[in-house]
């Protein structure tokens, strides 16, 4: 572990600046993005700060003035200028922190303390990393490389009973940059390192469904049915709205709404008089003490309330307008169009054939 230079403390938090060998300049390496360590004691404790080079500075004293200059082939033909010239190089890296660990146990500490010129700085190499790390690699799991570098990305997991708390974490990028295979990875890793993590995937496209179900491997070989029979886990449940039970009163009024039910179907034209609508509907239906997995069986109810005068003047500003949408309900055919349409909404919330989403979460958590 060879030093890179004396660390140069910064005002800016976070951040410091390394004076470089002249080993460096003459190495010729690319310096922007590779990984760099301090370590340093705080404590009693030996700390290891992981920083990034984000910019450089290279300076030279003696060919600060223009005139030294003038006589470039010559300097160029003559090592003993050539040597003066290197001597006088000042190689300045400046760093961004990207976490502290005690090199001891291995384990994550906030960075808060100022770096003095006794710490020792070095680059950072992906064994190294492992050395530091060892303690903790039955919660390891590795998200691919650190961009421009061969330093495999270490990623902890752990489950989130023994944190204490969950992590949040947002996956984002342009269109096939690979968020959904990051995310397929990190899956992976929890299903490893933790049996006891239940996972519930909202997927509208149905890709990981598809991962799941048909067990072939995707672009970059995730197969995430095998992976997660060889995790142990049990095998995976996967519903759609055909085979999942709605729950809720307030999705009720979503569909609805969304549905146009009644725009289309009874000529309910203002959005405010249809929420005033399925508002007045469903509070009925709560005052009966009739459940949502009953409205299937309830149609009856449902028209009795919706021919109500009282339905009829949430619906319906104007009085004639009333009248005629009223004449218009006991025409038996109109009315089966409506009745179509309600029937395949109250199906969506039918638990007799169907496993609730209530169900569905509590039973995963209270098997």
């Amino acid at each position: 572990m060879n030093e890179i230079g004396v660390v140069v403390p910064t005002v800016n938090f976070g951040q410091f600046s390394i004076l470089a060998n002249d080993e460096i300049i003459k190495q010729g390496i690319p310096l922007i993005g590779k990984f760099v360590g301090v370590e340093f004691i705080r404590d009693n404790k030996t700390i290891i700060a992981i920083g990034t080079i984000l910019n450089f500075e290279l300076t030279n004293n003696f060919a600060e003035t223009v005139s030294k200059l003038k006589h470039t082939d010559f300097i160029n033909s003559n090592p003993t200028i050539q040597k003066v010239f290197i001597n006088n190089n000042e190689l300045i890296l400046d760093c961004k922190i990207i976490s502290a660990f005690d090199k001891d146990t291995g384990g994550r500490i906030p960075f808060d303390t100022p770096l003095g010129v006794s710490a020792k700085s070095f680059f950072i190499e992906d064994s190294f990393l492992n050395t530091i790390l060892t303690k903790k690699k039955d919660n390891m799991f590795y998200l691919g490389k650190y961009f421009g570098t061969n330093i495999k990305h270490p990623f902890y997991l752990k489950d989130f009973s023994e944190l204490k708390e969950a992590y949040h974490t947002l996956v984002a990028g342009q269109t096939g940059s690979g968020k959904s295979t990051l995310v397929k990875m990190m899956l992976s890793g929890y299903a490893k390192v933790s049996k006891n993590i239940n996972m519930f995937i909202l997927d509208p496209v149905g890709e990981f469904a598809k991962s799941f179900k048909t067990g072939k491997m995707d672009e970059f070989g995730l197969n995430m049915n095998e992976i997660w029979k060889k995790t142990g886990r049990k095998s995976v449940e996967i519903y759609n709205l055909e085979n999942l039970a709605m729950d809720k009163w307030s999705i009720l009024e979503s569909f609805m709404l969304t549905s146009q039910i009644f725009k289309k179907e009874l000529g309910i034209k203002h959005t405010e008089n249809q929420k005033d609508s399925a508002e007045y509907l469903i509070s009925e239906l709560k005052r009966k003490n009739i459940k949502l997995s009953e409205l299937i069986n309830n149609i009856q109810t449902i028209e009795e309330i919706i021919k109500s005068k009282e339905f009829l003047k949430k619906a319906y500003s104007n009085k004639e307008r009333r009248i005629e949408i009223e004449n218009t309900m006991n025409i038996d055919e109109e009315w089966s169009k409506f009745n179509e349409k309600l029937k395949e909404i109250l199906d969506r919330f039918n638990t007799s054939n169907k496993k609730s989403i209530n169900n569905l979460i509590y039973g995963e958590f209270n098997p």
